[in-house]
């Protein structure tokens, strides 16, 4: 052929010959361009292929499919020439979907066409390549016939510029397998990434009060140490109690060991601090406070401290303290009683003033008080009045006085007994009160229990 141009000869006799070599080639094509879509066009090295001769024939024929060493297919499509190229081209390959009907003279690739059983006889391979790893796939082959084209097929020397022909040559008619779909890839496994390890402090906290018991009305002052044991440090820690609400006018102040920071020196009320704490390092807390004197049943208190964001504490149990005791109650209940006198006369009115105190601290509910007046004071008649909220004596009454009593810490009942001393008393004439604490109520000084008077007549 010319160079550049068509050997329609070699493809068939008659046009119709021509035509049906180019429709059964372009559905060979289109057939794997619609398996494979993607279509990247390009030039793939290829194996050797050494087919067995077979009879010339003019008619168009197809040769085989097959696929060498099949991997991961991407969907790539190409044909290719090996190992021929064309003089008046740069690649090894044709644009997608057009059909190679033509070569120019004289390849220029340098490469050796392996003669087949007659010296005019050079089979050169088309191929349709899918890209990546599917190494080629034979479509058709042609026989180059020309006697001059005996060794190499050059692009310069006695042969250059020969006229050659195709002609496509019948093999063993094969069915075209329906492709193998795309695999899916297998995605390649992410590692996730392994978190860093979030610092580790352990905090605890610790709070007492030394008691095992609290005494209503008394003081009491809890020691509230917070460490951080490390091994990081804790920047931002909350510490926080809040004082059970029997513990009354509450103040508290705060030292630090180990370079601690952010708490509150002194202060009343709750604690409630956001602290930075080195590890090793130390917060002590001293609050103190009354408890009140009508508190009954427990006292507890819970101090707390929590890690900041970021500080993971290997040990939560610490966290939290509390010193819980039960409250018990204890009194100093005292009496005294006068006339304003230190004589009397028989036949004479007198007049007693008792009073009855709880000193404290604890309020005490059923406390006696007591008066037998002697035989010789008749007509008596009392009042009594109260400050300090006690309850439960007579207003007024007459004869003898014989009160249960509940008298909150610091108040006072003052009875005043009127009578007449009997014409007939000599001697002399004593009368005596006495306050008694209730079953369970210490009474931390017994001596003032009772009071007597004595008057010479």
């Amino acid at each position: 052929i010319a160079p550049g141009t068509q050997d329609t000869a070699a493809l068939g006799s008659t046009q119709a010959e021509v035509n049906a070599w180019k429709s059964s080639s372009k559905q060979i094509i289109d057939f794997y361009m619609n398996a494979f879509p993607s279509t990247t066009v390009m030039g793939l090295p290829v194996p050797p292929f050494n087919p067995s001769n077979a009879a010339e024939d003019p008619a168009t024929s197809m040769r085989e499919v097959s696929d060498y060493a099949a991997n991961t297919y991407n969907c790539h499509f190409a044909y290719s020439i090996a190992p021929l190229q064309s003089s008046t081209t740069t690649s090894n390959s044709v644009s997608a979907n057009e059909l190679f009907l033509h070569w120019t003279t004289n390849p220029t690739h340098g490469e050796t066409l392996n003669p087949a059983s007659s010296p005019d006889d050079f089979n050169a391979t088309l191929h349709v390549a899918l890209n990546l790893k599917i190494r080629g796939m034979e479509i058709y082959k042609v026989d180059f016939q020309n006697t001059a084209l005996q060794y190499f097929i050059v692009g310069s020397g006695p042969y250059a510029g020969e006229a050659g022909g195709i002609t496509p040559r019948r093999a063993d008619m094969l069915a075209i397998p329906a492709p193998t779909p795309c695999a899916t890839p297998t995605p390649t496994p992410t590692a996730t990434p392994t978190p860093a390890p979030s610092p580790s402090a352990d905090l605890k906290v610790t709070v007492s009060d030394g008691k095992t018991v609290a005494i209503a009305g008394t003081q009491n002052t809890y020691t509230i140490v917070v460490t951080n044991v490390g091994p990081a440090a804790a920047n931002g820690a909350s510490v926080s109690d809040s004082f059970p609400a029997a513990l009354t006018g509450l103040t508290f102040t705060a030292t630090q060991a180990g370079g601690a920071t952010g708490f509150t020196a002194s202060g009343s009320g709750n604690i409630n601090d956001i602290v930075t704490m080195p590890s090793a390092s130390k917060i002590i807390y001293k609050a103190s406070g009354k408890l009140s004197s009508a508190a009954t049943g427990t006292l507890s208190n819970t101090a707390q401290v929590t890690a900041p964001a970021g500080i993971s504490d290997p040990n939560t149990a610490n966290n939290t303290a509390t010193d819980t005791e039960n409250i018990t109650f204890k009194a100093d209940l005292k009496v005294t009683l006068t006339d304003g006198k230190t004589a009397a006369i028989a036949g004479t009115k007198d007049i007693y003033t008792i009073v009855v105190t709880n000193v404290g601290p604890s309020n005490i509910t059923g406390a006696a008080i007591q008066d037998t007046f002697p035989a010789a004071f008749t007509g008596v008649t009392y009042t009594a009045i109260q400050s300090g909220g006690a309850s439960g004596f007579s207003a007024s009454g007459s004869g003898h006085i014989n009160d249960t009593v509940s008298m909150p810490a610091s108040s006072k009942i003052t009875y005043k007994a009127s009578g007449t001393i009997s014409a007939s008393a000599t001697g002399s004439i004593s009368n005596t009160a006495t306050v008694t604490s209730p079953n369970g109520v210490p009474d931390s000084n017994t001596a003032n229990n009772s009071a007597t008077d004595a008057d010479t007549l």
